[in-house]
C-alpha cells in the first residue's frame, strides 16, 4: 500500500543547523523534505507570515510554477484524513506518525490511483464534490518517501506549491523549519521597513500631537535606523512593518522572532514557533488593523493588545507599552530573528518631551473627527476657535483644545468612557459622532434601532467597542446602506444583525444582505427572512444593504463529449451556491476550480463514459436556477 518509490536519504537532512531551536535531538532530521528531498528548493511562505487575514501556517514549498511534483510521504505513518474542497487547503492529505506529530499536504492536484479510488467512491455515496474522510488506522499506512499524491494549485492557493505543516499531539501548528531541512537554505537576515509610534492615553504625545505617526527606516546589511530623534510623552506602543527575505526568493516571509529592549531591558518578546487554530483570530489583535485594512501593510503591534489570546508572547510587566518621561532619552532596540538565526536590528531614540522637534509629514483636515482607541479626536479650525461644545442627551459640555497642530488647527480629545457625546458643535458647524452605545466585551449586549437591530455574543468582542451606527439612501441606486460600526475594528467571533428595510422588498426569495465596498462594489453577505425584516451573520464591521438578485447563472460548456465534460459557470451578482449534475438521471460528480470558474465531470471508474442524457442545474445563492441539458452519443 502506497510504498513505491521509497527514498532513503534521511542521512543528507541531518547537516548541523545550529542556529535552529531543534524540537529534540531525537526529532531533529525525523522528517524528509516531502518535494525533491536533498535537492535544493526555496520557499514562498513561512510559519508565522502575517497574511491578509490570518498567520501563515507550516511553509509553501515552490515547485517552479509547475504542478505534478511528486510529493512524498515525510516520515512513516498512515493516511489519517483526507478533505477535498474548493476553496481553502483544497485537496489535502494528513498523515499520523509514530512520534504522534502530524504532518499535512495541501493544495495537491490529485492522490495516488489508491486514495483518489477510495475518495471517488465517498464523493459518489454522499453525493458531493466536498469530503472530509477519516480512514480507519493503518488502512492507507505510508513510508518514509512513499508517493502520496502530485502537488498542484487546488483550493485557494494563489500559483502552484505545496503546503506543508507539521502538528503535534494536540493539532498545535509548529515551525517545519525547526526540524532540519537543508534543502532550503537561508543566510539573508529580515528587513525592516517602517516603525509606528502611537499613543495610549489622552496625556501622550508624539512630536507634540495625539495618534498614530510612522517613521520610514533606513539600513543597510543587517541594521535600521531612524537617524532622527524622536520627541514623545507618556505611555506609547511601538509597531514594526517588517519581514523575512530568503536566498533565491522574491516573496517576503514570515519573522520568526522579534524583541523590543529599551535601555537593554526588554519590554516585549515574541516566539512564533507554535500557536493554536483555536487562537487563531487573535491574527486581528497582533497586527494593526486599520493599517491592514486601509492600505494593506501589516505592521506587528510590538505590545499584547487587548483581548489577544496568543501565547506566543514573552511575559513582561507593561505588556510591551512604554512610558516615556520628561527629559529622559530613550535608546529603542528591536531585534529580528527569522528560522535560521539571521538577525536584523533597528536602533531608534526617542527623547521625552511634549514638544515638536519636526513636522510629521502629514496635515490634519479641519473639522475632521476620528478615534483612536478610547479617545476621540476632532480637529477643528479657525474658526472654531479653542472651545467646541460636546453636546449629550442631558447636558453639554465645553471642551478647551490640546494643543494646535502642524497646521495651526486647534485639535480637541475626548475620553470616550467618560459618556459618548451625540453632536459636536464647532460653532458654525455641527459634526454627529455616530457613536450610539459603548459595548464591554465578553457580555451580551443588544442594540435596537429603527433600521436595524445588532446582537453581540460573549465572544463577539476582543475589546470595549465604541459602536457606530449610521443610516443612509442612496438615491442613486435607490438601496438603503446601513454602516455597522467601524470598519477599522476586528471582530472576534461574529455579530448577528437584523436588517429592517424601509424600502418594500417585493420578491424576498431573491433579496439578501451585501456587503457594500469602494466604488459600489457588493458582496454576498446571505441573511434569513423572517416576517419584514432579515437576519444576517457579521464577520467584519462595515457597510451593508439589500439587493434583489433575479438574474440565473451563465452555463457555458467548453468541452462535450463522451470522455470529457468541461463547462464555464457563473454570476454575476450572490455567487453560485449549488451545482448538481447527472447522467441519464444518475448523479454525476462535477469538480471545481473556482478561481477560473471551471467546472468538470468525474468518472466514478477509469472505463465509464459520458453517454446519454446530461442535465446540469446550477443555483445562486438567491435561488435563481440555470438548467443545461443535452444527448451526449
Amino acid at each position: 500500500m502506497l510504498r513505491s518509490g521509497r527514498i532513503n536519504i534521511i542521512s543528507l537532512l541531518l547537516l548541523p543547523l545550529l542556529a535552529l531551536g531543534q524540537p529534540s535531538e531525537e526529532e531533529f532530521g525525523y522528517f524528509i523534505f516531502p518535494i525533491k528531498p536533498g535537492v535544493r528548493n526555496t520557499l514562498s511562505g513561512t510559519m508565522g507570515e502575517l497574511r491578509s487575514t490570518h498567520f501563515h501556517t507550516g511553509i509553501d514549498i515552490r515547485t517552479g510554477g509547475q504542478q505534478g511534483l511528486a510529493v512524498l510521504a515525510a516520515a512513516d505513518g498512515y493516511i489519517s484524513r483526507i478533505k477535498v474542497a474548493p476553496g481553502g487547503f483544497g485537496n489535502t492529505l494528513y498523515i499520523l506518525h509514530p512520534n504522534g506529530k502530524t504532518t499535512v499536504y495541501a493544495h495537491l492536484k490529485s492522490f495516488t490511483k489508491e486514495l483518489q479510488a477510495y475518495v471517488k467512491d465517498a464523493q459518489y455515496k454522499k453525493e458531493s464534490f466536498e469530503v472530509n474522510l477519516f480512514p480507519r488506522k493503518n488502512l492507507f499506512s505510508v513510508h518514509q518517501g512513499d508517493t502520496i499524491a502530485l502537488s498542484g494549485n487546488s483550493g485557494s492557493s494563489g500559483g502552484p506549491h505545496l503546503h506543508f505543516d507539521i502538528r503535534d499531539e494536540g493539532q498545535n501548528l509548529l515551525n517545519p523549519l525547526k526540524y532540519g531541512f537543508a534543502e532550503v537554505v537561508d543566510t539573508r537576515s529580515p528587513y525592516a521597513n517602517s516603525l509606528a509610534l502611537l499613543t495610549f492615553n489622552i496625556d501622550a504625545r508624539v512630536e507634540g500631537e495625539f495618534g498614530r505617526f510612522e517613521y520610514k527606516l533606513a539600513g543597510t546589511g543587517n541594521e535600521f535606523i531612524y537617524s532622527d530623534t524622536i520627541n514623545a510623552i507618556g505611555t506609547i506602543g511601538l509597531e514594526l512593518y517588517a519581514w523575512d527575505r530568503m536566498n533565491g526568493t522574491r516573496f517576503k516571509t514570515g519573522i520568526t522572532e522579534i524583541r523590543l529592549e529599551i535601555d537593554n531591558k526588554e519590554l516585549f518578546g515574541q516566539n512564533i514557533d507554535t500557536w493554536s487554530f483555536s487562537r487563531a483570530r487573535s491574527f486581528y489583535q497582533h497586527v494593526n488593523y486599520k493599517s491592514l485594512v486601509t492600505k494593506g501593510r501589516r505592521f506587528h503591534k510590538l505590545y499584547v493588545d487587548n483581548g489577544n489570546t496568543l501565547r506566543f508572547y514573552d511575559p513582561t510587566p507593561t505588556n510591551g507599552r512604554l512610558t516615556i518621561e520628561e527629559g529622559k532619552f530613550y535608546n529603542v532596540r528591536i531585534s529580528m530573528t527569522d528560522s535560521y538565526g539571521n538577525e536584523s536590528i533597528v536602533k531608534v531614540v526617542i527623547y521625552g518631551s511634549p514638544t515638536r522637534s519636526k513636522t510629521l509629514g502629514q496635515t490634519s483636515k479641519s473639522r475632521l473627527q476620528a478615534r483612536l482607541r478610547n479617545t476621540l479626536i476632532i480637529v477643528g479650525d479657525s474658526l472654531s476657535g479653542n472651545i467646541v461644545s460636546l453636546k449629550f442627551k442631558d447636558k453639554i459640555i465645553s471642551l478647551e483644545s490640546a494643543y494646535d497642530d502642524v497646521s495651526g488647527n486647534p485639535v480637541f480629545l475626548w475620553d470616550l468612557t467618560k459618556a459618548i457625546p451625540e453632536v459636536i458643535d464647532l460653532g458654525d458647524t455641527l459634526l454627529s459622532t455616530n457613536i450610539i452605545s459603548m459595548i464591554p466585551p465578553r457580555q451580551e449586549y443588544k442594540v435596537f434601532n429603527t433600521h436595524a437591530d445588532v446582537i453581540f455574543k460573549k465572544n463577539s468582542l476582543f475589546d470595549t467597542l465604541f459602536f457606530n451606527f449610521k443610516y443612509q439612501i442612496d438615491t442613486s441606486l435607490n438601496i438603503e446602506k446601513i454602516h455597522i460600526g467601524n470598519k477599522d475594528v476586528p471582530i472576534k467571533g461574529s455579530v448577528t444583525a437584523s436588517i429592517k428595510p424601509s424600502i418594500n422588498i417585493i420578491n424576498k426569495d431573491q433579496a439578501s444582505v451585501y456587503a457594500v465596498f469602494e466604488n459600489n462594489n457588493f458582496s454576498f453577505a446571505g441573511g434569513s427572512w423572517k416576517e419584514d425584516r432579515i437576519d444576517f451573520q457579521m464577520r467584519s464591521f462595515g457597510v451593508y444593504t439589500i439587493l434583489t438578485d433575479s438574474i440565473p447563472p451563465e452555463i457555458k460548456p467548453l468541452i462535450i463529449n463522451n470522455q470529457r465534460i468541461v463547462f464555464r459557470i457563473s454570476d454575476k451578482l450572490s455567487g453560485i451556491k449549488k451545482i448538481s449534475a447527472t447522467l441519464n438521471g444518475e448523479w454525476l460528480l462535477i469538480a471545481k476550480n473556482p478561481k477560473k470558474k471551471q467546472y468538470w465531470a468525474e468518472k466514478h471508474y477509469n472505463n465509464d463514459n459520458y453517454v446519454g442524457e446530461l442535465k446540469l442545474e446550477v443555483t445562486d445563492n438567491a435561488n435563481n436556477i440555470k438548467v443545461y441539458t443535452t444527448k451526449i452519443k
